[in-house]
């Protein structure tokens, strides 16, 4: 990914950079499914640019920034609808649109949406079909006389976790500068496997109390926590749309915050409880007293120890404080943290 690249919301400065980009990716990209007279048609599209500017004030509109320069963008409207999904041919495979269109759709699912259309073209098709969309039908609009096909797709969302979120019109949109290209967004079933993974070689890692066969033992409980409805599961990933972790949350209580070894130490954890405090301010997580770094951890977020259990939930001798966000340290917030362990409630914790 470029050095200097963030996704943020659509301001009104932003028009003439989007006209270009729509316009670049009509041309150029168009080319992979139309006729020369289709795609000089598409790109003739907006002609006004004031009219633009209305049409992307509406809903939710993100853009990439390269540069400080918007290089993609995607718009929400109405709540359950993708109006536009766009991405200069400069920047294309660099999955920019597949960031936008995942914190487009955790945006949705957070309204109570259940799925989501969008009218594809013959060269985005694919793209969607990737990201679980289906044709409804085939779609045969005019435009300056030109006939286009286009297709009608759909996305049902298996995992509803809309009525467990705030309704304070919350984006999952990237938080704080420390790591600018950080995204964090609702997680998806085709996720599932990947977060597994990333909870067993990070228990692995830093669960040094826990024996081998509690940590086997505790997998498919893990597997199907994670696919469970009843937590709001919130991936945090890079720009390219790797996952770099995940959290659990139901209510505000933090079941569960874990990342790769590889990404421990870089702030990510800061920025996911951050997060988490946007959607529920008065949280609260369990940390296994064993687990001394994830309570420092905790600790430096402003979470102070307001009870003991002597055994976890399950009466296994792994004992549990219980921790409540009381007063946030925003230094310690913005600064670096060591987190390398991980709260987990008792779906995490059958040991």
């Amino acid at each position: 990914m470029p050095d200097d690249m963030r996704f943020r919301n659509y301001i009104t400065a932003d028009t003439e950079a989007l006209i270009a980009v729509y316009r670049a990716a009509a041309l150029v990209l168009g080319r992979q499914g139309y006729t020369e007279e289709q795609i000089n048609a598409w790109a003739m599209y907006p002609e006004d640019a004031e009219a633009f500017r209305r049409t992307l004030a509406k809903g939710v509109t993100l853009c990439a920034v390269i540069d400080g320069v918007p290089a993609a963008f995607g718009q929400l409207h109405p709540v359950d609808h993708i109006a536009y999904m766009y991405c200069h041919p400069d920047h294309a495979r660099r999955g920019l649109g597949s960031a936008i269109l995942s914190m487009l759709e955790a945006h949705a699912q957070s309204k109570g949406v259940t799925a989501v259309r969008v009218e594809a073209s013959a060269v985005a098709r694919p793209f969607f079909e990737r990201f679980g969309y289906r044709v409804l039908e085939v779609e045969r609009p005019v435009r300056h006389g030109v006939t286009f096909m286009r297709f009608k797709m759909e996305k049902e969302f298996a995992n509803q976790q809309g009525d467990r979120l705030d309704k304070a019109g919350l984006s999952p949109l990237p938080l704080g500068s420390g790591n600018p290209d950080l995204v964090i967004r609702a997680a998806q079933p085709t996720d599932y496997e990947t977060l597994l993974d990333c909870w067993l070689r990070s228990v692995q890692a830093t669960h040094v109390f826990v024996s081998a066969n509690d940590i086997q033992s505790m997998i498919p409980h893990v597997r199907g926590y994670l696919s469970s409805s009843e937590s709001a599961i919130w991936v945090a990933c890079d720009a390219s749309g790797s996952n770099l972790g995940f959290m659990g949350l139901s209510g505000n209580k933090m079941e569960a915050l874990f990342l790769a070894p590889e990404f421990h130490g870089r702030g990510i954890g800061r920025q996911m409880v951050r997060y988490a405090q946007s959607l529920h301010p008065a949280l609260t997580v369990d940390v296994n007293e064993q687990n001394t770094a994830a309570r420092q951890f905790y600790e430096a977020c402003g979470f102070v120890v307001e009870g003991r259990s002597e055994k976890d939930r399950q009466g296994r001798a792994y004992p549990l404080l219980h921790m409540r966000l009381i007063a946030p340290n925003h230094h310690a917030l913005q600064q670096p943290v060591h987190e390398n362990l991980s709260a987990v409630e008792r779906k995490c914790q059958d040991r």
